[in-house]
Order: C-alpha cells, then sequence, then structure tokens
C-alpha cells in the first residue's frame, strides 16, 4: 500500500464492526428456521436426516440447533442434499456465534478505548484552536505595525496550520469517525477560530501598500481555510458547524473576489488604512530621524519608501514623536 493510503482498518473489517447485535441474533434465528424448514421438507424424500424416512418438526429443529451449533451428537446425520445444507448451516453457525461472543468480549474495551480517542481528539482540536488564535492575534498586531516581514512569515505560519488542519480532519473523519463521538462542541469552536483567523488574514491583505510578498502569504492560508470547509461541509451533519463552514466559504469567496476587482480595476477598490501608531512601529521610525541634523522637506515620503508604509502615515508617526518632545520641529530648531 502507498505512503498516504494506510487505513486504521479493512473494508471488511469496517463492515464487521458495524454489524449490529440485533443483526446477528435476527441472522441465527433466521439460519436455524430456514434449515429446520428445509429438513421437515426434505427428509420425506431422502435428502433430510436419517436414519428414519420421516422426522418430526422437534426433531428436525433439534437436529438444526446441534448442527448450527456443531455439537453434532451422532444420533441423527443427514442424508443426500442434506449433507450440504448441513456444511452451510455449520459454518453459519461459526461465523455467527463467533461474531457475536467477540462483540460481547469486545463492548466494554470499545466503550474505554472510544473515550479515550474522544478525549484525545479534544485535546488535539483545542490546541489547533490555541494555535490559530495566537496567529491571528499577531496578525493583528503586525498588521498594525506595518510589519510586512513578519506578516509575509505569519501567513506560512497560518498556511502550515491549516495544512496539517485539514489532513487531521480529514483522516480523522473518514478512518476515526471523529463527527460522530462528543466532538461537535470542540469542532464548532475550531471553525469559530478559522472564521476569525480569516477575517484577520484577508484584512491585513487589503492593507494600503502591503508587499506582494506578505500578500501572497496570506492568500495561501485563507485558501487553504477554504479548502477545509469545502472538505468538511460535505461529511458533517451537524447544523450549527456547516453554518459555521459556509461563513468560511462566504469569506473566503468575497476576499477572490476582491483580488479580482484589484486585479482589473485598482481605483475601484478600497484599500485598509492603519491608523493607529503603535510603539513597535515608532521605534522603526526613531533610527530613520535625525535629532541633530536639520530634517530635509517631505520628511516622511522618506520614511514612507523606507518602511514601505503610505505618507501620510508616515506623518503621523513624526507628529506623535515630536508631540512627545523626543524631537524638534524645523522652526524650533532655528
Amino acid at each position: 500500500m502507498r505512503p498516504g493510503h494506510w487505513k486504521l482498518s479493512t473494508r471488511t473489517g469496517r463492515t464487521v464492526e458495524a454489524i449490529s447485535f440485533r443483526l446477528i441474533a435476527l441472522s441465527m434465528v433466521f439460519v436455524i428456521c430456514a434449515c429446520t424448514t428445509f429438513f421437515l421438507y426434505a427428509t420425506p424424500k431422502g435428502h433430510g436426516i436419517g436414519p428414519q424416512s420421516g422426522a418430526t418438526a422437534l426433531e428436525c429443529f433439534y437436529f438444526s440447533i446441534v448442527t448450527f451449533s456443531s455439537l453434532g451428537y451422532g444420533d441423527l446425520h443427514p442424508e443426500g442434499f442434506g449433507r450440504l445444507v448441513a456444511v452451510i448451516e455449520v459454518m453459519s453457525g461459526l461465523i455467527l456465534v463467533a461474531l457475536f461472543v467477540g462483540k460481547v468480549a469486545s463492548e466494554r474495551q470499545s466503550g474505554i478505548i472510544r473515550l479515550l480517542y474522544t478525549s484525545d481528539n479534544q485535546r488535539r482540536l483545542s490546541a489547533f484552536v490555541e494555535n490559530i488564535e495566537s496567529v491571528e492575534a499577531e496578525i493583528h498586531c503586525a498588521h498594525e505595525d506595518y510589519d510586512h516581514d513578519q506578516l509575509a512569515a505569519l501567513g506560512q505560519r497560518l498556511n502550515r496550520l491549516f495544512g496539517g488542519l485539514r489532513q487531521y480532519l480529514r483522516f480523522q473523519s473518514h478512518e476515526g469517525a471523529l463527527l460522530e463521538f462528543g466532538n461537535k462542541g470542540p469542532l464548532r469552536t475550531l471553525y469559530a477560530s478559522i472564521v476569525s483567523a480569516v477575517e484577520a488574514a484577508s484584512y491585513a491583505s487589503k492593507t494600503r501598500m502591503l508587499k506582494e510578498r506578505s500578500k501572497a502569504s496570506l492568500d495561501k492560508a485563507i485558501q487553504r481555510a477554504a479548502d477545509i470547509a469545502r472538505d468538511m461541509i460535505e461529511l458533517t451533519s451537524d447544523k450549527g458547524a456547516r453554518s459555521q463552514l459556509r461563513q468560511i466559504q462566504s469569506l473566503t469567496s468575497e476576499y477572490e473576489k476582491y483580488k479580482t476587482r484589484a486585479k482589473q480595476s485598482p481605483v475601484a477598490v478600497s484599500p485598509v488604512d492603519v491608523t493607529e501608531v503603535t510603539e513597535a512601529l515608532l521605534c522603526r521610525v526613531r533610527p530613520l530621524l535625525s535629532k541633530d541634523e536639520e530634517w530635509p522637506k517631505n520628511i516622511q515620503k522618506q520614511v514612507a519608501q523606507t518602511l514601505h508604509i503610505p505618507n501620510k502615515h508616515a506623518q503621523r508617526c513624526i507628529d506623535e514623536l515630536i508631540s512627545r518632545g523626543e524631537y524638534e520641529t524645523g522652526d524650533e530648531r532655528s
């Protein structure tokens, strides 16, 4: 079997696991009653049970029970075509009794394993939520700081996180019954965190003058979130989870439409303008301003070009530093 195609169990194993006690019991009753009826009507014709030429219903039922359980006392034996029927009944009895005993023996163990599996899934889903929320918070900070390199790194990190999450959800949904046992709440929490992360990534990607490397990195993460929504909406039956997955699809679809409009006509879209001056951004502006030499005209343009931020925002940073008394205006210096 090729890597990436490993299964927790074979198709036969999954089929046997799905068989209920009720189905096994009904199958036992059907086999015994069907064979009893055959022996009752075939014995007078020499294809039932011997040594007598005729047999009562009770004798046929007794012989069917003994044959099904593979006891074979020897007081009665099959004749003619009845031998083939007896072989079929014995094989059916061995299989059905083995299934019944096996399921009874493993019932408690299966319950314990199911609890452990559900607990492990919830732990893993909570870890994914924490990581996604952490990246989302860092995206907000990097966006406000106009930190293009950090946004690119966070986009890559979010893309890898969504990629690993997608593989985990697909595998556990198909092979581990993730959607069947006690994971409704954790999954809804997970989808809510994805919604928030997609909103943060798409908002940051629309920032005015954002570097293309940062945009491309965030684009990939948003697309990966769309892949998760597409995969899971086909598998889940929970209405609340489906609503959250549709919200992810709606957000990613709107973002794709925004990118299309921006490519066709840049003036037709409104980029996001950051207006808040953060300490991290001021720390990057300070080294670009001299305290001893006179600033050249349009110093804000030089700062904006160096930091790759809008001119207006560069001017806000300079004004903030002046208002704090860290620098003097040109009039004060003269």
